[in-house]
């Protein structure tokens, strides 16, 4: 539930298909922009979808300033047109939610967020680890990373940096925010289409004009060190620990729904999918839905996440 639980994957869809409208008008040369209102249907589904404008602003500044020199590629083509009309798309869906929900929260972000996150060293280590953890359990670095050295004349398609770039940019923002408790890397889902495209693109280069058993080997490998997580059996025992732990969190919430008496509240940690089936007033022990605790200034804001005391309420 971790994943396909929750919007993640509603949201991973609108950035992939985002970026594929944005790629598709700039190779015809036909700037309609659309590629905004996909994402404005992303930054409703998530905050880090507020900043997908500036992800593909930055990519095509790099490129004209940058990518052009060290590869000679070919940046004629203007995105400009698209990228003004996309943005100016953007911002007529996204600005009006977003000014009412300022000005009816009080706030910029969710509470969980102000609670989670503090931008200082202790954040970005731990953000660091969550994204390394995920880098190597994964094997990225010799499915994905190596092969892109190796293929490097490669990124001279447009696709292909695009989706490094991408794919660069979650990692950077995990690694920002301080990453994510929850098993199976939640927070990098959105990345995962864009590594698998980006090393679509380099084993296709490597595979060309090559003889079988190279081709063979190559296949072979890949198909080895991506398989190599899942037959760790420690996986599979958390994925069904999370299965059961939803199937039970079910029947507790219709329980204490059919249970409880008028006016009466719950108190508890995993404060999801009981309140939801209990239809109960719910107080999160942890605080994170409480303003007060949420914007507390601590000296060690992001080194953990400690529980506060609901005793008043």
């Amino acid at each position: 539930w971790a994943t396909p639980g929750l919007e993640t994957n509603l949201f991973a869809l609108f950035v992939l298909a985002g970026v594929a409208v944005y790629l598709k008008e700039t190779r015809k040369n036909q700037p309609r922009g659309w590629w905004g209102v996909i994402f404005a249907l992303g930054a409703l589904t998530r905050p880090e979808g507020w900043f997908l404008p500036a992800i593909l602003w930055s990519y095509e500044i790099f490129r004209h300033v940058v990518l052009k020199k060290l590869l000679t590629n070919n940046a004629d083509n203007k995105p400009w047109k698209s990228l003004i009309r996309g943005t100016v798309l953007f911002s007529i869906i996204f600005a009006p939610y977003f000014i009412w929900r300022v000005s009816y929260f009080g706030y910029l972000l969710p509470n969980t967020f102000y609670a989670k996150v503090g931008f200082n060293w202790w954040t970005l280590l731990r953000g660091l680890r969550y994204t390394g953890s995920f880098v190597n359990k994964y094997n990225l670095v010799f499915i994905l990373f190596i092969p892109s050295v190796i293929a490097w004349r490669r990124f001279k398609d447009e696709k292909l940096q695009v989706m490094a770039w991408f794919f660069f940019a979650w990692i950077g923002f995990a690694a920002l925010v301080g990453g994510d408790h929850m098993s199976f890397y939640r927070l990098l889902v959105p990345s995962m289409p864009f590594a698998v495209l980006w090393g679509v693109g380099v084993f296709r280069d490597l595979l060309e004009k090559k003889g079988n058993g190279w081709r063979v080997a190559v296949v072979t490998g890949v198909i080895i060190l991506w398989s190599m997580p899942w037959v760790d059996g420690r996986v599979w025992k958390e994925f069904k620990g999370h299965r059961g732990a939803v199937q039970t969190w079910m029947q507790a919430g219709k329980a204490l729904g059919q249970y409880a008496g008028r006016g009466e509240s719950i108190a508890l940690i995993t404060a999801g999918a009981i309140p939801f089936y209990s239809d109960l007033e719910a107080i999160d022990i942890m605080g994170l839905n409480d303003v007060h605790i949420a914007h507390m200034s601590t000296s060690d804001t992001g080194k953990e996440i400690g529980r506060a005391s609901c005793r008043e309420r």
